[in-house]
């Protein structure tokens, strides 16, 4: 079990079940938590803590992670008394998938290594292997560009399958989180604003100014119908 391979199944699974923006803020938070742990699995977490971190009521995270332990998630044990910790464990992928996962990268890396060292021609008796590297000179990197909010709520709305007004609502949040920060990923620049909307928590974890301090239920919208299949 890794952060890349947890990171993926979730997203798989939002496509089939279409997760709601507080749920989708309480597995990456959980998420990493438990990486904060050293990968401690199953491990204990506060749900008062969990609730003033990103802003939500108590009942709004006791059906959030209902619905995630429905979908095959994660598990959980609540506490005996107020005062006792939940107890999480988050459920890896299937083997089948990773197994699946795993020869098609070892597919791609072969197609890449054999097209790399290049292709044979024969020409009457001699084989003659010529190289298909490109003789040009490297085109220098594009230099990033920040996306636009509308670039980002298509991107939620298009590829995580998440409905508009949570999508708007979501890029207004990641838009804002990563301009504050020059558009910085730690303490590198960042360059596939793509790859940190879907493996970074930092922006979507971040307390909105208007609900830091007050746990309460999410801005997102929690009422849309989910799409069954």
């Amino acid at each position: 079990m890794n952060y890349i391979e947890l990171i993926n199944h979730f997203w798989r699974l939002n496509k089939e079940h279409s997760f709601t923006p507080t749920e989708t803020q309480l597995y990456f938070k959980l998420l990493d938590t438990c990486n904060s742990l050293g990968w401690k699995n199953p491990f204990n977490h506060s749900n008062r803590f969990i609730c003033g971190e990103i802003g939500i009521s108590e009942p709004a995270l006791a059906r959030a992670r209902r619905r995630l332990r429905d979908c095959g998630l994660l598990t959980y044990r609540s506490g005996t008394s107020r005062y006792q910790n939940t107890v999480y464990t988050l459920t890896p992928p299937p083997a089948s998938y990773t197994q699946t996962v795993a020869s098609a990268q070892a597919t791609t890396s072969l197609k890449a290594k054999t097209e790399k060292t290049g292709k044979t021609e024969k020409t009457g008796k001699t084989a003659v292997t010529k190289k298909t590297a490109a003789t040009k000179p490297k085109n220098k990197q594009r230099a990033f560009t920040p996306p636009t909010k509308a670039a980002v709520e298509k991107y939620f709305t298009n590829e995580k399958n998440l409905p508009q007004a949570d999508s708007k609502k979501l890029a207004e949040r990641f838009v804002s989180f990563y301009k504050s920060k020059n558009w910085m990923v730690g303490r590198n620049a960042m360059t596939d604003w793509k790859a940190a909307a879907d493996s970074c928590p930092a922006w979507l974890n971040a307390t909105p100014p208007a609900v830091r301090g007050k746990p309460k239920e999410t801005p997102f919208s929690n009422d849309h119908k989910y799409q069954k299949f």
